[in-house]
């Protein structure tokens, strides 16, 4: 019913160590506090933060120690290195003023503590060499930009945001930047060499086999979910299979991050008509980055563009300029338009045609569909004859299936890769990580979301080639085994979902709950109690300043959009009446009583009766302020020197399709969030009627009023009665009910259960209840029988 840990501030004054299984989330969020801090004008120092953090302080110094050694380049041509200075190669700052100048690399050169060894690829952009380390004689691959574009200063800092972004993103499956340095002239990145060469290289002309595509597409697509949700999250926006490197043992890391924005920069580059390209900094100058540079691989990467030909400037909006280097993708050109760069065969419909507007995490999962179409065919999605008609191709959208090309694609992964390549971004998958869950599904044989829950298909006999004995024998035996199949494929992967979906619900509601334990925690909040104690009007009107602040601080951490489900914050004291509210209109309904309501009454009972700083997850009730259903996430405001609670900080969250950036669209069709109802002021306090309403659910995107309830009735979900009964009962499942299995599984300690049903295949979904599916086995253990029986009498007969 409660969720009786109290999660800890992640401000300067954190309190106690949280879980291991807690610490991931405990380091972003610390993030996001100092980052905060910073955007309100203070100044945190990094060594603070580590200090009041201990359990997390590794990662936090790790995280600190990259924010300063990619703070930020020079100026153009600048000979002070910006590395951390505990990690440079080359043994100190000052090694750059003290070299000749390196205008043209050759085998042998030194390089900020590097010897070149062997030129691996280059471009408009600049060169990979494979070096080795003049101390430890490690081998890596050196990034070096072109000294004919030193002087530029959107190349450079264009290669300054990807040491950078790739630098604070910590992923297996993503190239890991080992410095990051200016010398003789030169700026330069050191990265893992990756001698397996690229997806490009490996599977140029030939499809790669489908599973393998599958597994190494799963893993780039997590990559890349990563890149997204990290603080701050990244677009990769030139995802080609030149960017995706192997090493020797065919380990994929996702590279070249020349054109990455950040998700929180989405809404000014859909602003703005133009913009240097896709970096962070948008600080619109007119004339277009060059392409990115090429790629730390051993078997070569991608070219950058050249410069415009003459007559033909950055301004054009219709000009394509093809990629230099003959090692690139064969059709690969760039777009200069809106002085956007990127690849076109591999490039979304929305950057090809310049609607900046739906650039979002949807173009990236376009570009992993992409990749996976190139395994899968040996060929990109769209080829032209040039960078104008691929763009053209690509706008319309006319795809060739990857079955038509490869008779081996399945219909399951075939139906992946279109799903990701579809034109409009809101039908493709809401994140990279719902890619890679169907991709998992597919690999584990199980239904995928894109190609929708598969059936069993009917046995084929050769009843004609057979007596009639045989033919019997065979049919029973085919449904005993079509039964028993589908029985245990359905029962482990409904369970697996089950469980998966409840914690993902439970993470989401953990994060909401450790952020209204830290406004409670906010001193504002207490010395408001403190300082307006007697006096109504002036409490209120700060009280109502304090929501209003942490209403728009929680629109920006939970990334809440008109789109979704509604968000809001409101203040009751401890005897139930309501002091302050964020929702329209709520005033009126100020000194209200609501003490009866299950969020007020969750904290009168153990084990949170005795708990300060936890936060309680109560049921789905009916909210009379603006008649819709409502899930409130509550927790008490402490005056620690009167030693007793002032006020209950409550946030609830609208039943939908939506929780912060959880998407009940990508999931199964059978799933819902189901809790029992807070029946309190409502016409069925007295007499509550035996349904259930339902929370979270595919079926409110769909619906007409997408905030309207949806009822379940106690004999659609008999077993919501048990968890309701038995707070401790975590999981249980349905085996049969109208023709289906249902999973049950509780959301952490709350009152919401996963319900997921899914029906049977054939023959079982003909079954309706226990004693059916006893009456098939007996019938077929029957026919089995009588079938040996007649074939025992043949055979004496014939003898």
């Amino acid at each position: 019913m409660t969720d009786g840990n109290a999660p800890d501030d992640h401000g300067p004054d954190a309190g106690p160590a949280l879980r291991a299984g807690d610490a991931e989330g405990a380091v972003d969020l610390a993030v996001y506090d100092f980052h905060a801090a910073v955007d309100r004008g203070e100044a945190p120092r990094p060594e603070d933060w580590v200090a009041a953090h201990p359990e997390i302080a590794g990662e936090l110094a790790a995280y600190f120690d990259d924010l300063a050694a990619f703070a930020g380049p020079p100026g153009p041509g600048a000979e002070a290195t910006r590395a951390h200075p505990a990690a440079g190669p080359g043994g100190g700052a000052g090694r750059a003023g003290l070299a000749t100048r390196l205008d043209r690399p050759r085998p042998g050169d030194e390089l900020g503590g590097y010897v070149l060894l062997e030129r691996l690829g280059g471009g408009g952009q600049g060169e990979v060499w494979k070096a080795r380390h003049l101390k430890s004689n490690d081998l890596v691959a050196l990034k070096v930009l072109d000294a004919r574009v030193e002087s530029d200063g959107s190349s450079v800092r264009r290669l300054t945001d990807e040491a950078r972004i790739i630098a604070a993103l910590r992923h297996p499956n993503i190239i890991r930047i080992k410095y990051f340095d200016h010398d003789r002239g030169r700026w330069f990145i050191s990265m893992d060499l990756m001698e397996g060469g690229t997806v490009a290289d490996r599977y140029r002309g030939s499809p790669a086999p489908p599973e393998a595509a599958a597994a190494l597409m799963e893993k780039v697509a997590r990559a890349i979910h990563h890149a997204h949700t990290r603080n701050p999250g990244v677009l990769h926006l030139d995802l080609k299979p030149a960017n995706v490197l192997l090493d020797p043992d065919g380990e994929p890391r996702v590279s070249d991050f020349g054109l990455a924005i950040r998700v929180e920069s989405l809404a000014t580059l859909a602003a703005g008509s133009r913009s240097t390209g896709l970096s962070p900094e948008l600080d619109g100058e007119s004339e277009a980055d060059p392409a990115p540079g090429p790629d730390a691989s051993a078997g070569g990467g991608p070219a950058a563009a050249p410069a415009p030909a003459p007559g033909a400037g950055p301004q054009d909006e219709t000009v394509a300029y093809p990629v230099a280097d003959a090692m690139s993708e064969e059709a690969s050109r760039t777009l200069y338009r809106l002085g956007a760069v990127g690849t076109f065969p591999y490039m979304s419909p929305e950057m090809a045609a310049g609607r900046w507007a739906d650039v979002s995490t949807a173009s990236d999962v376009y570009g992993l569909g992409a990749i996976l179409y190139a395994m899968l065919t040996g060929r990109p999605p769209f080829q032209g004859k040039d960078g104008t008609e691929t763009a053209a191709m690509v706008i319309e959208g006319n795809l060739t299936p990857p079955r038509r090309l490869n008779p081996e694609v399945d219909a399951e992964l075939q139906a992946i890769c279109l799903k990701c390549l579809h034109r409009d971004p809101a039908r493709r998958y809401g994140s990279a990580d719902a890619l890679a869950n169907d991709l998992g599904r597919r690999l584990r044989g199980e239904p995928t979301v894109a190609g929708g829950p598969s059936t069993s298909k009917h046995l084929r006999f050769w009843a004609r080639r057979h007596p009639f004995q045989v033919a019997l024998a065979a049919i029973a035996f085919g449904v005993l085994a079509a039964a028993a199949g589908s029985f245990g494929q359905l029962r482990t992967s409904n369970a697996r979902e089950a469980a998966r979906l409840a914690r993902d619900v439970d993470d989401k509601l953990r994060m909401i709950g450790r952020a209204i334990v830290r406004s409670a925690r906010d001193p504002r909040l207490v010395d408001a109690f403190r300082r307006h104690d007697g006096s109504p009007r002036e409490l209120r009107l700060a009280l109502d300043a304090f929501l209003a602040e942490i209403s728009k601080d929680y629109n920006y951490w939970f990334d809440l959009t008109d789109s979704q489900p509604l968000f809001n914050v409101y203040l009751v004291d401890p005897s139930g009446t309501l002091l302050a509210d964020t929702i329209p209109e709520g005033e009126r309904f100020l000194g209200r009583d609501f003490s009866r309501r299950d969020y007020f009454q969750g904290f009168r009972r153990p084990p949170l009766e005795g708990e300060r700083h936890a936060y309680y997850v109560s049921r789905v009730y009916h909210s009379i302020k603006d008649d819709r259903y409502k899930v409130a996430i509550a927790t008490r405001v402490w005056d620690e020197e009167a030693g007793r609670w002032v006020a209950l900080l409550v946030a609830n969250v609208t039943a939908g399709s939506q929780l912060v950036d959880l998407d009940m669209r990508n999931e199964l069709p059978g799933a819902a969030v189901v809790s029992p109802p807070d029946w309190t002021y409502t016409e069925f306090e007295g007499t509550p009627p035996s349904r259930y309403v339902v929370l979270l659910s595919p079926d409110h995107a769909t619906a007409g009023a997408p905030f309207d309830p949806i009822w379940r009735a106690a004999s659609d979900v008999p077993l919501m009665a048990s968890f309701e009964a038995d707070p401790s009962l975590k999981e249980a499942v349905e085996y049969v009910h109208a023709g289906a299995m249902t999973d049950y599984h509780r959301v952490g300690r709350t009152p919401l259960v996963v319900v997921l049903r899914q029906p049977y295949s054939w023959p079982l979904r003909l079954i309706d209840s226990p004693w059916q599916l006893a009456l098939v086995a007996l019938v077929c253990a029957a026919t089995v029988y009588c079938a040996w029986m007649r074939a025992r009498r043949g055979r004496r007969a014939a003898s």
